[in-house]
């Protein structure tokens, strides 16, 4: 396989200088070199386009497709957590919609459940009420599998998860349950 090398450096008076190489396999009957030096041209580009070279964009190489399936993949992951999350409160609160999460260390933590826009249950509220988050059932845990394949922003903004703003800085999210699944 023939490879281009891209060597940074400097000239004798230290100004910034690269050398690129492309080193190939020759056939037997060929005299010259398998190491060609590749001189920039007056732009000071260079012509590696040519030869028997393949080359493709950056954007559509496959290092770039294994890239956008690993996101999908997260993605789904992410989300199948989220599904997860909310089967196990829907069996506390029949009609939540969202929960609020709050991730510290990579460990979520529910603070609150919602149905639709009104608020049913806080961390912090007492233990009266329909919902007492710190018993909920394994919906934290559903939670810290899916944040196994990834804790970025980026990567829970794909996956769903909503950032909420906050003055303390604290990394808090919302999840949006999908519809319940009408049990037959």
């Amino acid at each position: 396989m023939d490879t281009i090398h891209v060597i940074d450096g400097s000239d004798s008076d230290g100004a910034p200088q690269s050398v690129v190489v492309l080193v190939r396999w020759k056939f037997l009957d060929e005299s010259e070199t398998a190491t060609t030096v590749i001189r920039p041209n007056a732009d000071g580009l260079y012509a590696i386009g040519g030869y028997e070279w393949t080359w493709y964009q950056v954007e559509d190489g496959p290092m770039e497709t294994a890239r956008r399936d690993a996101d999908r993949a997260r993605a789904r992951v992410l989300n199948e957590g989220v599904r997860l999350a909310g089967e196990i409160l829907r069996e506390l609160v029949p009609d939540a919609t969202v929960a609020g999460v709050l991730i510290t260390d990579g460990h979520p933590r529910l603070i609150s459940v919602a149905n639709h826009s009104e608020i049913v249950r806080r961390d912090d509220d007492t233990d009266e009420g329909p919902v007492r988050l710190r018993a909920d059932r394994g919906a934290d845990t559903a939670l810290l599998k899916a944040l196994q394949y990834g804790t970025s922003p980026e990567a829970l903004q794909s996956g769903g998860w909503n950032v909420l703003q906050n003055e303390q800085g604290l990394e808090a999210y919302e999840i949006t349950f999908p519809p319940a699944v009408p049990q037959k």
